[in-house]
Parts: C-alpha cells; structure tokens; sequence
C-alpha cells in the first residue's frame, strides 16, 4: 500500500501477563530467532523434505531484519524535511517537551511516553490503567467537538505551541490540553521521539482474529541494524494482538493531517451555518454550499494523493456528515418552536429530514472527490 511498509511477522503474537494478569510485554520486541533456535527448526523440517537453495534463499528476505532494512528504505524515500512534516516544531516546544520526558534509555524514556499522552478519558479508564508519569498541568483530552484555531495542515509542535488548547475542568478545576482525534496524540508521542533521535514512526498492527483482520494504531520503533530490530507498543498499557504491521511514512501521515484539516473545516462550515442563520436569518446558496463542499473534497483528495487506504478518510466523512446534522437539527428546530416540539412526531420528522440533507451535502462531497481521484490516476495511466 503507498505510503506505508509492511512488516510481516509469520507468526500471532499475543500480549502475556503475569500471574496477576498485567502485561508484561505491551512494549513488545520483534526479532528473529536465535540461531539455535532458528537451526533447531531448520532440522525439524529437513526430516520431512530437503530444503532447496530457493526455498533458504526466500527464507533470509522473509527475516524480521530483512524486511525492517526494506521497510527502512520505502520510509526514507517517502520522507520528509523535519521542519516541513507532520512533526514539525514550532518555537522549540517539542524539543523542550523531549527534554523533559527524555530518561536517558528507551524502553524507559517510552514508558514516560505512554503515559504523557495517552488521553484522559475519565477516573474509570484511570484506575483501569494506572499512570507511573504525570507532567505538571498537562494532560490531553479528546474533544472530537473542538475546532483547531491555527490555519493549515496540524503538526506536533503547533499542537503544544496551541495556548488555546489550554482548558480547565469546570467540576475539578484540573487542566487539560485539548486535542480534537486521537492521532494527535500520536503525532506528539512520535515527534517527541525523534526529537530525541529515536526513529518512531506511526504504525497500524493488523491481526486475524476468527476470521476477522482487525486493525489498531500503535507506535513503531524501527532501528533495521540493531539487535531488536523493531519495537511496537500502544499509548496504553496493553498491545493489541500483532501478525503484521504497517508502518506510516512522514508523507502518509501528511496525509492523515490533510484529513483532521477537513474534519475542522466541516465543523467550521457547521458553525457558520449556525452563525448566519442566528444572526441573519439567511442560508447558504446553492452556489456557496458547491464551493464549500469542494473545499472538503479537495481536502480528502489531498488525504488521499499521500496515503491511498480509504480508511483514512472515513472519520472525515463521518465528521461532514455529524456536523451538517447537528446545525440542520438546530435551525429547523428553531424554526419550529418550543410548542411544536413538544410532539414527537415533530422531533421525528425533523430528526428525519436533517438526516437526509445532511447525506446530500456528503453525496456531494463524495462525488467531487471520487471525480478529482478519476482524474488523478487517468493522469497517471498517461504517464
């Protein structure tokens, strides 16, 4: 798949635990066998059949190490300049963060990592999955309702330069930094890392679990010539189940902020709708509707020229979607008034229409898109 390298295991690796059932390996090391190992197999299947030169030669490419090297090299040509990419700093806040969480050796320098920004998502998640590190009046939030308040594509350092992301609790009075999707986080976690010199990379882990690929983010440490040639681990205590693992290149990963740049410009378009009505009374043209739709469509087709996985563009076209129902639902329902909403079928019918608007504005959305992604690959069959 463009934009990332996969790295295939040979093998279902499952997290372990210990006696008390806490995971003992959610930092998990991937390496070839041992060389006893790897000739104690090697003479296992010899009984049965003589293996060929082919057949050893196809053996020492499939290695852990063999593939990370590879691996290495399609993510070195899909890279990108540090001040440019998704990991880009802004005033040194990343390389101040880097400092602070940096414990002189990785595994322990990561286990600082997982904590600082694995989001807050309540006491329950909290108890569940007990924090060894805090840092002081840090500690993120997703708010997938929060709108960014710097223009252009998102990176790590803008996210900790963000004054605005900056919110106490009302209830507790404890401060949070807010970030609208959990790859943030992760563009944090990473940037941080290679602030530090650590080559981390974002990373999909792909299993089959009966029958079933299940897929889920994790962080990627690849060092092809060292003795653990990669590393994965997730920003919880607990690693998903592994067969494979998709690392994401600097360019797919632009990608993926070319797509939170379209989730904000929907929640942008839904508050301006809300705006003009409030403050006018009017609506969007047809005219303006097209142009703003095609905005997001350009959006999603530049998510989609860096990193060609559908996936990425599905929280984005279920944002548009989520976000032109609640400003629909808002205005008709203001229209209607208190005393007609007191019927059900009323809130039914209205629940309704904004429901099948709403598709429209994305059917729209969609076709512009596919019709700029037609397009591009006619103009690539030409080249």
């Amino acid at each position: 798949m463009k934009g990332t390298a996969r790295i295939r295991l040979k093998e279902m690796r499952l997290q372990k635990g210990d006696k008390d059932g806490r995971a003992v390996d959610y930092i998990m090391k991937h390496a070839d066998p041992t060389d006893s190992n790897r000739e104690e197999k090697t003479v296992l299947k010899r009984r049965g059949k003589i293996a060929g030169l082919k057949e050893r030669i196809e053996r020492k490419k499939s290695t852990i190490k063999e593939q990370c090297r590879k691996a290495k090299e399609k993510l070195d040509e899909n890279s990108l300049p540090e001040a440019e990419g998704p990991y880009a700093d802004v005033d040194n806040n990343l390389k101040e963060m880097a400092e602070t969480i940096d414990q002189g050796e990785l595994y322990s320098t990561i286990e600082v990592v997982i904590d600082i920004f694995r989001p807050y998502y309540g006491n329950a998640e909290e108890e569940q999955d007990a924090r060894a590190y805090e840092l002081e009046d840090f500690k993120l939030h997703v708010n997938i309702a929060a709108i960014e308040s710097t223009e252009g594509l998102i990176t790590a350092g803008q996210i900790l330069a963000d004054e605005e992301r900056s919110a106490d609790d009302n209830v507790s009075g404890e401060k949070y930094w807010i970030i609208t999707d959990f790859m943030e986080a992760v563009m944090l976690a990473v940037g941080t890392l290679r602030q530090l010199d650590i080559p981390a990379y974002p990373a999909i882990t792909r299993a089959r679990i009966q029958n079933e690929e299940i897929a889920s983010p994790v962080i990627a440490v690849l060092e092809p010539e060292s003795e653990t040639p990669l590393i994965t681990f997730n920003l919880y205590r607990s690693h998903p189940p592994v067969g494979a693992i998709d690392i994401i290149s600097d360019t797919a990963m632009q990608g993926v902020t070319y797509s939170l740049m379209a989730m904000d410009e929907a929640k942008k378009f839904a508050n301006e709708m809300l705006k003009r009505d409030s403050e006018k009374k009017e609506k969007f043209s047809d005219k303006e509707l097209e142009e703003k739709l095609d905005g997001i469509g350009e959006l999603w087709f530049e998510a989609w020229k860096r990193w060609e996985d559908p996936t990425v563009l599905e929280s984005a076209i279920e944002t548009l979607g989520n976000s032109m129902v609640y400003a629909l639902t808002i205005i008709e329902k203001d229209k209607a008034g208190d005393d007609i909403l007191d019927n059900p079928s009323v809130q039914e019918v209205i629940a309704e229409a904004c429901t099948r608007t709403a598709g429209e504005f994305v059917n729209i959305a969609v076709h512009k898109y596919k019709i700029k992604v037609a397009k591009e690959l006619a103009k690539r069959e030409e080249e």
